[in-house]
C-alpha cells in the first residue's frame, strides 16, 4: 500500500513501503519511509525493521552514503547484524532508483509502485524527467544495474560518492 505520512515533522509527507508487499525481492524483512530530499543533509531512508507494520516512532534512519550509518529505531536496537546488512545491500542495489528520487527526478509513487510491483522497470523508466531526451537507450534498458550504469554515464543523478 502507499500512503503519504503528514502527522510527523520528521516524517512529513515520506512515502512508505511495507516489506511484505515488497515484489523486486522475496521475504524483504523491513519496511521504510522515503522522500525527495527536503533538507540540507545527504540522501538517506528512514526504515523500520518490521515487514508488517510501521509507526512514525519507530523508524530509524539509514545514510545512502558516505559511511552508510544506521542509526536503529527505539524498537531495533538489538537488531542482528546480518539484518542491517541485508537492509544495506537492498538500499544498494536499488540506489540509483532512491536517488532519483531523492534529487526529484523520478516520483516518490512511481518508486513504491516498482517495488511493489505495480509497475515494471521499463515503466519506472518512463516517468523519469528526461526519459524523453534518452529515449531510444532507457527503452533498451532491462534491469536497474543498467540504469545505474546509464545514469552514471551520462551524469544524470549525482550518486553522491556512491
Amino acid at each position: 500500500m502507499y500512503r503519504i505520512v503528514k502527522s510527523s515533522k520528521a516524517i512529513f509527507a515520506m512515502s512508505n513501503v511495507l516489506g511484505r508487499f515488497i515484489k523486486v525481492e522475496e521475504n524483504v524483512p523491513f519496511s521504510f519511509y522515503y522522500s525527495p530530499r527536503n533538507s540540507s543533509h545527504g540522501p538517506r531512508v528512514k526504515p523500520v525493521l518490521n515487514p508488517e507494520k510501521m509507526r512514525i516512532s519507530d523508524a530509524g534512519t539509514l545514510a545512502l552514503s558516505g559511511s552508510w550509518k544506521f542509526i536503529p529505531g527505539k524498537n531495533d536496537k538489538s537488531a542482528s547484524e546480518q539484518l542491517v546488512d541485508d537492509m544495506k545491500k537492498f538500499f544498494r542495489k536499488y540506489l540509483v532508483l532512491f536517488l532519483l528520487v531523492w534529487e526529484g527526478i523520478a516520483d516518490d509513487p512511481a518508486l513504491g509502485y516498482y517495488l511493489e510491483g505495480r509497475l515494471d522497470l521499463s515503466e519506472f523508466i518512463k516517468t523519469l524527467d528526461f526519459y524523453e531526451k534518452y529515449q531510444k537507450e532507457l527503452d533498451a534498458i532491462t534491469s536497474v544495474q543498467e540504469l545505474e550504469q546509464f545514469c552514471r554515464d551520462h551524469n544524470l543523478v549525482n550518486m553522491y560518492e556512491n
